[in-house]
């Protein structure tokens, strides 16, 4: 389980920084404050997703609550 928050910390880190450094100041290199805002942006709508799809997983003492009642 760790792997999987490991490799998709990398991925949306890389993702912000790639937000992050397209829009720039002039030759400055410096970003823009609407680029901290994108980004940041879309890492919270990657954080909705997670976590609708998060409370769509069924819980473990439901089914086994289900179990219980069937016998």
């Amino acid at each position: 389980m760790s792997t999987i928050r490991l490799a998709g910390a990398a991925v949306g880190g890389q993702v912000a920084a790639t937000i992050v450094s397209s829009s720039l100041i002039g030759d400055t290199g410096y970003p823009t404050d609407g680029a901290y805002a994108a980004a940041f942006a879309v890492c919270a709508a990657a954080g909705a997703v997670a976590l609708a799809l998060g409370l769509l997983i069924p819980s473990a003492r439901k089914q086994h609550q289900l179990v219980l009642d069937a016998a």
